[in-house]
């Protein structure tokens, strides 16, 4: 478990609105936009993804992880999608995250499948000793 790992300042108005958050520095890799690994379609989506979930939504962050984050995925793969929020949410608002993306995936023809996680549930709750947190900061790629 790495406790010292902080995520950035916000990127966004609301966000930073929200008041909660320190800049501290991150170990997830950023993704360079010409060298990710989505299709063209892929990237497409995610950006209408961004951008109508940081419109509604406190939004720290998004990375990508699993078998795509990896190099791994094939056509069959979902593309793993963490969005992190900075404030804790209630499951009404983590399903309507997932109603955008679902949209999206239907309008682009793709497979985002997301966990939405709060910034102090992921830095200090339950998902902070899961092995998937693990899997995440050691091969995600921030997006």
């Amino acid at each position: 478990m790495n406790q010292g790992w902080h995520l950035p300042a916000p990127r966004n108005k609301m966000a930073r609105q929200a008041g909660e958050h320190k800049n501290h520095s991150r170990k997830i890799r950023g993704a360079d936009m010409n060298k990710m690994p989505l299709s063209f379609t892929q990237t497409k989506a995610f950006h209408e993804i961004k951008e109508k979930v940081m419109a509604a939504f406190p939004v720290v962050d998004f990375v990508l992880y699993g078998s795509a984050a990896r190099g791994e995925a094939d056509d069959e793969s979902d593309l793993d999608l963490m969005i992190v929020v900075s404030e804790p949410i209630s499951r009404f608002k983590r399903h309507e995250i997932t109603d955008i993306v679902f949209e999206v995936n239907l309008k682009f023809g793709t497979n985002f499948s997301t966990l939405v996680v709060d910034q102090e549930s992921w830095e200090t709750g339950m998902i902070s000793v899961l092995p998937l947190r693990d899997e995440i900061m050691t091969k995600g790629i921030r997006l």
